[in-house]
């Protein structure tokens, strides 16, 4: 009898934030590929489209690099506005071989900054469409993005290496006892 054959390696999209780029996420990737994990780090053009569109372009190109990359279970890490482009792609498409969702400080409850700065020329020139989709009233996207449908993962410590292993998976009914 042979050795049996080894689990398809795991894939992490990356999606950075509002006015960053995808160096912005390089030492997160890094550290992922040092620990085993594939990994599909994504840049897109954060300020010069709204989320829907930016969502639409981003998760696939992230998926479709995981597929080529041969990775089976995608899990994906964000940070700031990625959590938003990720909540918005998941709330209208199904990723039967999702693991995890790790979100660093997204406004899943809009932004009191973009509230506050929305209505400046100097903030809707910086920060594009999707700057001024970020408020937290009812015309802002986390309101319309409805609950959140997929596992995620709480962040315990601020630590790339460990993030599988220091954190927990929280069920939707957990999130919404606390």
């Amino acid at each position: 009898m042979g050795d049996p054959a080894p689990d398809p390696p795991a894939c992490v999209i990356l999606l950075h934030g509002l006015g960053r780029t995808s160096l912005s996420m390089a030492p997160m990737a890094r550290a992922l590929e040092e620990a085993g994990y594939l990994t599909a780090n994504i840049g897109y053009p954060s300020r010069e489209h709204p989320v829907e569109v930016l969502a639409a372009d981003a998760l696939p190109r992230g998926i479709a690099e995981c597929r080529r990359a041969g990775g089976k279970t995608l899990h994906i890490v964000t940070h700031s506005m990625g959590g938003i482009l990720t909540r918005y792609y998941l709330s209208r498409h199904t990723l039967p071989d999702l693991g995890r969702v790790v979100m660093l400080g997204p406004p899943n409850q809009g932004s009191a900054v973009a509230d506050r700065l929305m209505d400046q020329r100097a903030y809707r020139i910086f920060n594009g469409p999707a700057g001024q989709q970020l408020g937290t009233g009812p015309e802002g996207i986390a309101a319309r993005l409805g609950p959140v449908e997929f596992p995620w993962v709480c962040w315990l410590e601020m630590n790339a290496r460990s993030w599988m292993h220091s954190s927990r998976t929280v069920s939707r009914k957990q999130a919404t006892e606390r």
